[in-house]
């Protein structure tokens, strides 16, 4: 089905830029809160070992 909304559903989100940069965006709407995970690899920095953010937020 064409121009189905996917609100609710969880759906990883990958950008990858021209730099040496990864960013992995994870989403999920479905529980109350809405949770976003971000993943971002610096291959400049840290290649093997990936800083994570968790954000939580509460309406």
């Amino acid at each position: 089905m064409t121009g189905r909304s996917t609100i609710g559903q969880p759906g990883p989100v990958r950008i990858e830029p021209h730099s040496s940069k990864r960013l992995s965006l994870g989403l999920d709407a479905r529980a109350s809160s809405v949770e976003l995970r971000l993943t971002v690899l610096n291959a400049l920095v840290a290649p093997q070992e990936p800083a994570k953010l968790r954000l939580i937020l509460q309406p």
